[in-house]
């Protein structure tokens, strides 16, 4: 890994002839840290550097724990709940192992397995994109060694099927709304926006002057503000 900072202080991490070193540097520049960093490697080469103690890594179920704490702290609502979410059929599977005990075999029969229940490639994917995402911050963090999943390739999904509801399931749907969710819905037909979108709306948003209605940044995909004309029918809901 080489070194890294972690709050106001440099680690080292790395590998020579199957053992690993680290330590702590120090609160102190980068070029420091580097130069430091050099003769730490040298002093291993030497044979005169004790390496890491071997740990054992935590119980799957007790990292994501911690894993998910973060997460909620830098993710908005929604990121952390879709994370939790995709979490939550790997702990069934691995929640009692320890992380240095998941193995590309295992990972491949959960795969297998969630397969075989019926669950989308797209499912699938987001779920080891995640436990791959969980592993490296191990990894970043000092509870674990390797990431089983950088030897995992995720299956190819077909997004290229674009659905519209015809006239008829429209008003369906609309026929089994109550008065509230049918403005919801409706705003849904009619503008595009995702749940998470259209729920975070509120009056500033919407501007019948000009005929827009606005997705802030904050809440919008990818981060981009954008705004929608408002047609018709929209309008009236409104």
């Amino acid at each position: 890994m080489g070194i890294y900072l972690r709050g106001k202080s440099w680690y080292y991490d790395f590998v020579y002839r199957g053992s690993r070193y680290l330590g702590c540097i120090g609160p102190v520049s980068r070029t420091f840290a580097k130069e430091e960093f050099a003769r730490k490697k040298a002093t291993a080469i030497e044979g005169k550097l004790n390496p890491a103690r071997t740990q054992r890594s935590p119980l799957f179920n007790d990292f994501v724990r911690e894993f998910t704490s973060q997460k909620k702290s830098v993710l908005r609502p929604s990121s952390a709940t879709r994370i939790e979410n995709a979490l939550k059929p790997l702990k069934e599977r691995f929640g009692l192992k320890h992380l240095d005990e998941i193995s590309v075999l295992e990972i491949e029969r959960y795969r297998r397995d969630r397969k075989n229940l019926g669950k989308a490639d797209a499912t699938i994917n987001r779920e080891l994109q995640t436990l791959r995402h969980l592993l490296n911050k191990a990894i970043a963090w000092g509870k674990a060694n390797s990431n089983p999943m950088a030897r995992i390739k995720l299956a190819k999904e077909e997004n290229t099927r674009i659905r519209f509801l015809t006239q008829d399931e429209e008003t369906k749907l609309l026929d089994t709304c109550g008065e509230n969710l049918r403005a919801i819905v409706i705003g849904a037909l009619n503008t595009g926006f995702r749940r998470g979108e259209l729920l975070s709306l509120t009056w500033q948003d919407v501007d019948l002057e000009r005929g827009l209605v606005t997705v802030r940044a904050a809440y919008a995909k990818n981060r981009e503000k954008r705004a929608i004309p408002i047609n018709r029918r929209l309008r009236a809901v409104l």
